[in-house]
Parts: structure tokens; C-alpha cells; sequence
């Protein structure tokens, strides 16, 4: 199965991740977005899930839950668009 996460702001796309058989690949990052998507690709997403958390939750981009997770993280802190389409 294959996963689209879409990023939008202001009507306009701004990132675009493909995951697919536990490989993640940036089609489409804005130029101020490039330097956090391929962060994430590379290190994975690391955020705090529960208050008095001692360590952040990290979740590989080679994870099933990756693309939902950045998708969770994104909506919190940013006003941005996302969805997130399954081939």
C-alpha cells in the first residue's frame, strides 16, 4: 500500500512524502521546508506525546505510523492543510 501525505498552506502545496513498503521519499518540498522534511526522512520525527514525558516518542520514517504521526505533529503546531491518500 502506498501513502501520500499532502502539505498545504494557504491553498498552496508546500511538501509532498510518498510512503510505501517501509520506504519514505520527499517528491515535493518548498524551499523552506526541505531542510525539516529530509530531517525527518533522515532522523525520523521525534515529539513529546504526553506532558512529563522524559523522553520525546521517535518514529522512523520506515514506520507504517510515520506519515500519520507527522500528519498529528504538523496539525498541532502549524496551521497547515494535510491529508493523507492510500493507493
Amino acid at each position: 500500500m502506498k501513502q501520500t501525505l499532502t502539505v498545504k498552506s494557504g491553498g498552496r502545496t508546500i511538501a509532498i512524502i510518498d510512503w510505501c513498503d517501509d520506504q519514505t521519499e520527499m517528491v515535493f518540498a518548498s524551499p523552506l521546508m526541505t531542510v525539516d522534511v529530509e530531517r525527518w526522512l533522515e532522523d525520523g520525527l521525534s515529539e513529546w506525546v504526553k506532558e512529563g514525558d522524559v523522553f520525546p516518542r521517535t518514529t522512523l520514517s520506515n514506520d507504517p505510523n510515520f506519515l500519520l504521526r507527522l500528519k498529528h505533529y504538523l496539525e498541532r503546531q502549524f496551521d497547515f492543510d494535510i491529508t493523507i491518500t492510500e493507493v
